[in-house]
């Protein structure tokens, strides 16, 4: 619902009666505002379909809404990269820090997502955001509670294998010199969530050849994502036996698909190179 004398979306901690509401209510209604947004990156649908507890997580935790006037700066060149703004109102200008002197700013208009580079990689901004409309409007995605979501939810090893990919890409595509903050379109995110899903679909038929022994030996928990790497695991070894399998999906695996050396890499710490 919109302001009527300022054309601004109300935001949910504007409308006082909310915040009386249970907080069940309240994620409900959370979850209700945020999908239609986040759900037009390929990846983030494919969680809401296979991981509904870490989707609704997300919207109750990790997103938030933000307003801005003309001219106010989103962000800078070389400052810490600490999310993924989905803009959902509203017109910015983004300055690439590398582009030629005759390039202009490229614009960013609502629909679009802008640094996702922030949630894989090890970044800083490579460019300026800035509001070029009388308002602007986002939903931001914050690294720091999107990680606290991930880390012990099922999702976590398809978002790795995502994370290695999405470097994968950028590599391929680009200099590292000439990847800026507008990396990662809704192109990109469809082809990577393709294979996060044919991967799935693997891991599926998988755990269902080995379902029974592994509850015989006690790894109902074996994350699907976990079994499709022992069998990945295995074939590589050229010996794809069944006690092979079984051991490699009874070891946690601490380490993810490697990648060419770059001074762009992923995330270190507490993210993908160690969830």
């Amino acid at each position: 619902r919109k302001d009527e004398t300022t054309n601004k979306q109300l935001h949910r901690d504007e409308v006082p009666g909310l915040r009386g509401l249970p907080v069940g209510l309240q994620r409900l209604l959370q979850e209700e505002l945020f999908t239609p947004v986040i759900t037009a990156h390929a990846l983030f649908a494919h969680v809401q379909k296979t991981d509904p507890e870490l989707h609704q997580e997300l919207c109750a935790i990790a997103l938030r809404e933000e307003s801005f006037a003309l001219g106010t700066e989103i962000f800078r060149i070389g400052k810490e990269a600490a999310a993924l703004y989905f803009i959902t109102n509203g017109k910015l200008s983004y300055d690439f820090a590398n582009s030629q002197e005759h390039d202009l700013p490229t614009r960013v208009y609502a629909g679009r997502w802008i640094s996702e580079s922030s949630l894989w990689l090890s970044w800083q901004h490579r460019g300026r955001l800035q509001v070029i409309s009388p308002l602007a409007e986002q939903i931001k995605l914050e690294l720091t509670p999107f990680l606290d979501c991930v880390e012990d939810s099922p999702s976590r090893y398809a978002m790795r294998k995502y994370a290695g990919l999405y470097l994968k890409a950028a590599l391929s595509m680009y200099a590292e010199t000439e990847l800026s903050d507008l990396f990662g379109t809704p192109d990109v995110a469809e082809q990577i969530t393709d294979t996060i899903r044919s991967a799935r679909q693997d891991a599926e038929t998988l755990a269902k050849s080995f379902g029974t022994l592994l509850v015989l030996f006690h790894a109902d928990e074996v994350l699907i994502e976990h079994a499709f790497w022992a069998w990945k695991e295995a074939l590589r070894g050229s010996r794809c036996s069944l006690v092979r399998v079984l051991r490699f999906c009874l070891t946690p695996r601490k380490s993810v698909p490697r990648m060419k050396s770059s001074v762009l890499a992923l995330r270190a710490g507490r993210s993908w190179g160690s969830l």
